[in-house]
């Protein structure tokens, strides 16, 4: 991927670095991120990620990055999935906010086997208009891995196949991903292609039902684009049992690809509210 300037991003090169990350690395942009806990049963959950961009970059305050999603089950193996983001950038004297686009998604377990399958839909929910290109921008390179959840004009379709591999030690296992995608145009000004990406996951999971942590390795290759880097990312999660609601933690890193030059880490907070 060519590199992006975007140690100082501003509205006046806003609109470029949005189209060029769109075309170039979109992430699993409609499939549930690599960085939630499982969930069971009825639940809505709330996320916020706040970036800490490198050195000269002119957000401050409350720049962040905001999902709201829900879990519904359809009987005891198949569940509908949803989510709505939201991105704020914050900078000396002006804060802009932006809606991102809504995704609905179907996933199923397969019976008698750790086996989940998922697909989903992300439709372009999200304008870009004036101080609101600032906020989508803090968007995208928050939650990268889902460069979708902000960009205009593009309909995301995406699949899951996740597989979960007991180690055999009480409450150990392994979740390994993968994660196809399209991402369409949807306007002439976005380009006519199609773009098709890869993206993956390999994350040590411990769980005793009072608390639960994870850590491990995602990332994503471009399938259509010869050149474009593979972005990976370290990260570590966890959550605890606060009664029926599970409050958690999350840091995230790039640790190869370009996103390093303008992002340091990702640190978020996350509550689960189960209504079952």
């Amino acid at each position: 991927m060519d590199s992006v300037g975007c140690h100082s991003p501003t509205p006046s090169t806003a609109m470029r670095v949005l189209l060029l990350a769109t075309l170039l690395v979109s992430a699993a942009s409609a499939q549930p991120s690599n960085w939630e806990l499982p969930t069971y049963g009825t639940t809505v959950s709330i996320k916020a990620d706040r970036p800490f961009f490198t050195e000269g970059n002119p957000y401050e305050g409350l720049t962040s990055a905001w999902t709201l999603s829900t879990t519904q089950p359809v009987g005891p193996l198949l569940r509908i999935v949803g989510d709505l983001p939201i991105a704020v950038g914050a900078t000396s004297g002006e804060t802009s906010v932006a809606l991102g686009n809504l995704q609905v998604g179907v996933e199923a377990d397969l019976p008698t086997s750790p086996v989940t399958l998922g697909g989903y839909l992300r439709v372009p929910t999200s304008t870009e208009s004036g101080d609101r290109t600032r906020a989508q921008l803090v968007g995208v390179f928050t939650d990268y891995e889902q460069i979708g959840a902000y960009v205009s004009d593009f309909v995301t379709l995406s699949g899951l196949a996740e597989g979960r591999v007991d180690l055999g030690a009480r409450g150990l296992s392994v979740r390994l991903r993968a994660i196809p995608q399209l991402l369409v145009a949807t306007d002439d000004t976005a380009g006519d292609e199609t773009e098709a990406f890869i993206g993956y996951a390999a994350q040590l999971l411990f769980d005793n039902g009072a608390a639960r942590l994870g850590g491990g390795l995602t990332g994503l290759t471009p399938l259509t684009e010869e050149g474009d880097e593979t972005q990976l990312f370290v990260g570590v999660m966890a959550d605890v049992a606060a009664g029926p609601v599970r409050p958690g933690l999350v840091v995230r890193a790039p640790i190869s690809g370009d996103l390093g030059e303008f992002l340091d880490a990702v640190v978020g907070v996350r509550v689960t509210v189960p209504f079952n």
